[in-house]
């Protein structure tokens, strides 16, 4: 005869989690780039994170852990970007993680990130405001002011014969 044994989770110890939202220029993940200005096509990087702040651990599976982003409508998703991998909804600017069949597990003290990158749209307005929802919470709001690109222009003139030597004023 073979006994199998397997922990039990005391449904009366609750699971408490803290979440945050953050935004990075997509080519400096290490310096937080909140209520500073962007400009279209800039590229960025959206991070949500659950740190486990209880006594036993997050089990995606067990806790049905979900985490979403809604993308504000002046960013398009970088297609292959999100980690842990994903398939957003094209038509909606969503962006939807479902663990409750996945096997990730968040130790007591650790966290997890998920992570998308976004290009900001010519010709966006903004700012930019996103929250991100872990099982349905809000996260804090990450808001980035949109500048507009500026342009400089410089009006020159050139005999035909000679492009290299400007004849402006004479």
């Amino acid at each position: 005869n073979t006994a199998i044994c397997k922990p039990v989770v005391n449904p009366f110890i609750p699971v408490k989690y803290d979440i945050s939202k953050d935004v990075f220029k997509t080519s400096d993940l290490t310096t937080s780039i909140n209520n500073q200005a962007v400009v279209p096509t800039d590229a960025l990087t959206y991070v949500i994170t659950v740190k486990n702040t209880g006594t036993i651990p997050i089990l995606a599976s067990r806790d049905l852990l979900t985490v979403s982003d809604q993308l504000p409508a002046e960013v398009t998703y970088v297609a292959g970007s999100a980690s842990p991998a994903i398939t957003p909804d094209p038509t909606t600017n969503a962006i939807a993680w479902d663990l409750s069949t996945s096997s990730l597990s968040i130790p007591v003290g650790a966290e997890a990130k998920f992570r998308v990158d976004v290009t900001v749209n010519m010709g966006a307005v903004g700012p930019l405001k996103n929250i991100a929802k872990v099982k349905g919470v809000d996260t804090n709001e990450v808001s980035n002011p949109i500048t507009p690109p500026t342009f400089t222009t410089k009006k020159d003139v050139f005999k035909s014969s000679a492009t290299s030597t400007s004849i402006d004023g004479q």
